[in-house]
Formats: structure tokens, sequence, C-alpha cells
């Protein structure tokens, strides 16, 4: 198996642990396989695949490339990259970003890891319109959780399994809600509803009515129906 970052991958600014499981986060849990952050200054293409690993990777400055799933992605500070590594993929580094470090093209934050439930996971994100990077409007959350689990990837504890798989299952109800979000155009049960919303506004327009109340009636989160 071909690791997902190679020991010798060059970076000026690098911070890189490989994590082994117990047999029991193998069997039980989503179980960490690698957590890391670096900061990259030269341009360079790295291709991986056929990993059974999943990875989350947040673009925390500067701009990039992802090549996944047939299509190109440009990456931005800010996105969040969710895709199975089993598939094909390469990324690489894109131009000066805004960094106090003029010479840095960017700065990543990731983790590569599973779980025998992972496979239906993301098979559920990609039905809920996932996609293979996120653009989200608060990606702080989604760093500090990668930042949490490096954390308790570098730290001993009876119940360290535990809190990475904690964090690991929080990231994933992060990326699974943020997945409604990313105007896809398959079917949504959500979007459903739009229309009835409308009819309902149509309705009482002439009334005060906030988007909480709305949110509320129709059982939709308020940043989406926004």
């Amino acid at each position: 198996m071909r690791e997902p970052f190679s020991p010798d991958y060059p970076s000026d600014q690098s911070s890189r642990i490989l994590y082994t499981p117990s047999a029991f986060a193998r069997n039980s849990l989503l179980y960490l396989q690698e957590a890391g952050a670096l900061t990259d200054t030269r341009s360079r293409t790295s291709r991986r695949g056929q990993l059974p690993s999943y990875l989350c990777l947040s673009v925390m400055d500067g701009t990039g490339q992802l090549s996944y799933g047939g299509e190109q992605y440009e990456l931005t500070a800010g996105d969040i990259v969710f895709i199975d590594c089993q598939q094909a993929y390469s990324y690489s580094t894109g131009s000066t970003g805004d960094m106090e470090d003029e010479t840095a093209l960017w700065s990543l934050q990731w983790c590569y890891f599973y779980g025998r439930s992972m496979p239906a996971i993301y098979e559920k994100y990609c039905e809920r319109g996932g996609r293979a990077v996120l653009h989200v409007a608060e990606p702080e959350p989604y760093m500090a959780l990668l930042s949490d689990i490096r954390g308790y990837a570098a730290s001993f504890g009876n119940i360290q399994e535990m809190r990475i798989n904690e964090c690991l299952s929080a990231l994933l109800a992060q990326l699974i809600e943020a997945s409604w979000y990313q105007g896809n155009d398959a079917p949504n049960p959500k979007k459903m509803d739009l229309g009835k919303v409308k009819a309902f506004l149509d309705k009482y327009y002439g009334e005060r009515v906030s988007l909480d109340t709305v949110a509320s009636h129709f059982f939709i989160d308020k940043c989406y129906l926004a």
C-alpha cells in the first residue's frame, strides 16, 4: 500500500503522524490512519489511489488543484476536500496565496481514516449531494476538528481511540450536513419543500414573518432557507 503522504514528501513546515489503530478500533470504531499539516513552498504534484482510506483535507491558505473522479477542482483557502481514496486522485500546489510568508504556495491540514461503516456513510454523503470539494462559509469548525484529531493522535490515554472516533464522527456529521448546500441537482427532499415555503410567504406577505418562524414551520435549517 502506498502511504497517503510519503515520508520524503518535501515541504518547509510539516507535521505528520502515522497512526496504528488497535484491533478494537478497526473492528468497532471509525479509526485514524494518518493526520498532519504542512506549508508548501515549491510547486509539485502528488498522485495517489487504491488506498483503503477516506481523506478529509482543509486548505487553510493559498491555492491548489485537485483531480478526482474525472473532474478538476480549483482549491482555495477555506475549501474542504472529502474523497474516497480507492479512486485515483492527484493534488498540486497553485500560485502564491495571502500568507505572511510570500514564498508559501499553500497550507493544508488533513486526516486519512477508515471504518467498517465508511463505504455506506460515503455513499449517503454522495446521495445527499456531497461533492469532492465543499466550498463552506465557515471552515473553522472543520479545521478545529482536524486539529483535535492530530492532538489526540499525538497523545496517550485509555480512551484515546474513543476520542478520535468522536472527532471523526463529528467531522462526518458536518460534512454530510454541508452537502445539502452545495447546489447538487440530485433529488433533495428539502429542495422540494421550497415550493410550499413560497406559497406560505405569498399567503402571509402582508405580515411580519421572520426567517426563524418560516424555518421552524417547515422544519428547514434557516441557513439553507436563506
